[in-house]
């Protein structure tokens, strides 16, 4: 009788990775813009698309002895998840308007909407990760019973499918949703994921009949369970624990080398799945000819622990070390800084990582070896490492980094992953010498390890090189430790989103960035920026009372804000540890932070005003540039109408828009944007950067309205303090009023959340 190919087999689920990680992607950004891009939303999302995939890989694996067609099984479980993609947009109105509705009939508080966005994912992401979890357990009953080559064949198939992960994070990122936005590439995976379940249905109906089902029937003697199996189990749960929580951790660390753009975690994820998939794949070669994989368990979780531990002394070189290959010798260009970012990225990362998995693959044979069913033996692996995986981004991102930091946070991983090898090999090596020797050795290599820690210079990795790098340079040199050595660092913290620091240089100004990029400085055209962000829908509005300020900083544009007697100023920041800078540059921003009349929300500025209340007479939108991962939500068209629908009737909102980090066309693109949703705009220079301001209502923007409030004192002082003594001198930052009759904003792309260019 003929049977199916595990080729065949393997390229079907090469390309069902390839639709499961588009679908994550886009599932995990449209959730974003509902439930805002902090932390914590994004957490809630992972962790529940983790818990669907466990659930389904348990259920899976419990249920395989009921399967008597594998690879039909399989084909159903894709064009399932496939009919199920198709119904997304839907689904996602629902959960938009539920959690709104929750947010503002029934209460906004951190907890509670917590809770409800758990329940919306839940219900958003239960089902279809489910049926992705169970497909490798299903195809474990058809390919994977016989124990001879189980080693060999799990190391194949989950390594290909995490090959597929890898392009379906690089077609989505780079190419489906750049070219087609989010709606067509959605189809796209749909009709990916549908072409491989009825070619997996039409397969099994010309080839898995009751022979070949019989030929591979699982072994017929049933074990329970051992104690052994249940510590393998939780084994494998650590490493993915650990794995993630690393993931996390070295993911923040490194946007402080190379930069917080789409296109370094794109660098990160793609090596940190490449990883994965080329260790799965190096050890299925070998898998089934290894006596004792549970000590290959344990060799690769210590030297997991080893090598994190080696590379963190070369840490804080590296800044100097993408300096002296972007610079020196040839001209910095934008494919060179991309290659760097890869670099990096593959020495920190890249050996960690084939190292997991290759330890997956060998704990899950060693697992067999307790377990008679081969579907639950995956099913309960691939579980217990979901949810180890799950809880260890919170660990990472949750307590690791904001209480002790990257290095430190680093360090202890590192420890945990060497403590389970250490484990794993004492309970493996057979020869009692050996069983002392061995785990001694490595206690002792770690001992010394923590004799002498690796450190990091805290000034030199938050000095954010990678921007504006020609800085750095002079008579051909780097000059980079020199600059440093003249410059007070303030204050530094790893917070839970970014990491945060404040430079004062010899000429005593200041310097605030954030992931290792300056956001803000006292210099003259900062100052310039920032203080008219915040007074120029101010000055335009006759009446401004309820204002509010997305993007706190250095709290200069907030501290502008607070000049004009209004009965509610709000600020709305991501990251709780700016306050802290806001209170440093107190003396360039009016003391905002101590003002009674000020309220601080820590919250996406998107998702807050998408679950506000009431309207507001004045929104100033100073995010960071839309080069920056995540920023580029608030320069979309949806973002601008949902801002304009929170303005109350002669409302104003003030946009900001760099000059530097676009192109022409993309910076053209977002001021079409912009003036397509507030046609009677208004476009103003502020030396180095522009702002655009649009008023609800035609006829808002009038300079008589700012005459009257130069006769406010503060106001008055903080304008005269950039140089700006009467009202006439707003002249001189006016560009355009970009109204109807200009039909050159017509022409060419929108910016929107479904095509974000």
């Amino acid at each position: 009788m003929k049977t199916i190919s595990l080729f065949a087999i393997c390229l079907l689920f090469y390309f069902s990775g390839i639709a499961a990680l588009t679908y994550e992607v886009l599932w995990v950004r449209h959730l974003g813009l509902i439930f805002g891009n902090t932390v914590y939303a994004a957490a809630t999302v992972m962790m529940t698309y983790m818990f669907g995939l466990a659930i389904g890989s348990h259920y899976a694996g419990k249920l395989a002895s009921l399967i008597k067609k594998p690879v039909k099984v399989f084909g159903f479980l894709e064009i399932a998840t496939a009919l199920y993609a198709l119904s997304i947009p839907y689904i996602f109105d629902f959960i938009q308007y539920s959690y709104r509705f929750a947010a503002v009939n029934i209460s906004d508080s951190i907890f509670f909407l917590t809770f409800i966005r758990v329940l919306l994912a839940l219900i958003l992401l239960l089902i279809p990760t489910a049926m992705m979890g169970a497909t490798l357990p299903v195809l474990a009953k058809g390919f994977l019973n016989k124990i001879d080559h189980f080693g060999s064949r799990l190391g194949l198939l989950y390594g290909i499918n995490t090959l597929g992960a890898v392009s379906g994070v690089l077609l989505a990122g780079f190419l489906f949703i750049p070219k087609f936005g989010m709606n067509i590439s959605n189809l796209i995976a749909v009709s990916l994921d549908l072409l491989v379940g009825i070619i997996a249905v039409g397969t099994s109906y010309f080839y898995e009949n009751k022979s070949h089902t019989n030929i591979n029937k699982p072994i017929s003697i049933v074990r329970k369970r051992t104690k052994l199996a249940n510590w393998l189990l939780i084994s494998v749960g650590i490493s993915g624990f650990i794995s993630l929580a690393m993931e996390i951790i070295w993911f923040r660390a490194l946007i402080l080398i190379f930069g917080s753009t789409t296109y370094s975690f794109s660098a990160m994820l793609g090596i940190f799945l490449i990883g994965l998939s080329g260790g799965s794949l190096l050890i299925s070669f070998f898998a089934d000819k290894i006596k004792n994989p549970g000590i290959i368990f344990g060799i690769s979780s210590t030297l997991i622990g080893f090598y994190t531990l080696g590379s963190l002394y070369f840490f804080s070189a590296m800044p100097e070390f993408l300096l002296n290959n972007l610079m020196l010798n040839t001209s910095p260009t934008w494919e060179k800084m991309i290659s760097l970012k890869f670099l990096i990225s593959i020495f920190f990362l890249l050996i960690p990582t084939l190292l997991f998995g290759v330890s997956f693959t060998m704990g899950v044979k060693v697992v067999r070896n307790q377990i008679s069913s081969s579907s639950e033996t995956v099913g309960e692996a691939a579980m217990f490492n979901t949810i180890g995986a799950a809880l260890g981004a919170f660990f990472g991102g949750f307590i690791l980094l904001p209480n002790i930091g990257m290095r430190y946070g680093l360090i202890i991983c590192s420890i945990l992953i060497i403590g389970l090898g250490v484990s794993l090999l004492y309970w493996f090596i057979q020869t009692k010498q050996k069983k002392i020797f061995i785990p001694s050795i490595v206690i002792l290599i770690t001992f010394l390890f923590l004799i002498n820690p690796p450190t990091w210079n805290k000034k030199i990795i938050s000095s954010g090189p990678y921007f504006s790098p020609w800085e750095y340079v002079k008579n051909n040199k780097i000059i980079l430790s020199d600059k440093l050595e003249s410059e007070r660092l303030l204050f530094y913290n790893e917070g839970i989103t970014s990491t945060i620091s404040v430079f004062r240089d010899l000429g005593e100004a200041l310097q605030y960035a954030s992931q290792g990029k300056v956001e803000a400085d006292t210099t003259e055209r900062s100052m310039m920026l920032q203080r008219m962000m915040g007074h120029l829908p101010m000055l335009f509005h006759p009446n401004p009372q309820r204002v509010v300020n997305i993007g706190l900083g250095a709290g200069v544009t907030f501290g502008a804000v607070s000049c004009y007697p209004a009965k509610h100023l709000e600020v709305v920041e991501f990251e709780p540890s700016v306050v802290n800078v806001a209170k440093i540059w107190k003396n360039k921003n009016h003391n905002v932070i101590n003002n009674p009349n000020i309220k601080i929300t820590i919250n996406d500025g998107r998702n807050h005003l998408f679950i506000n209340k009431e309207p507001y007479d004045v929104i100033t939108s100073d995010p960071f540039e839309p080069v920056m991962a995540g920023a580029a939500n608030l320069y979309t068209v949806d973002f601008f109408e949902l801002a304009k629908s929170r303005l109350a009737t002669n409302g104003i909102m003030a946009q900001y828009l760099p000059l530097y980090e676009l192109s022409y066309e993309d910076y053209q693109m977002i001021m079409r944007s912009f003036a397509e949703v507030f046609p009677d705009c208004i476009i103003f220079f502020t030396g180095f950067d522009s702002i655009l301001l649009g008023g609800k209502n035609e006829n808002t923007l009038h300079l008589p309205i700012a005459e009257k409030k130069f006769e406010i004192t503060q106001v008055r002082e903080s304008l005269s303090e950039i140089g700006f003594n009467d009202p006439e001198m707003l002249l001189s930052m006016y560009v355009a009023r970009l109204s109807n009759e200009n039909k050159i904003w017509d022409q060419g792309n929108l910016n929107s959340d479904n095509n974000p260019y």
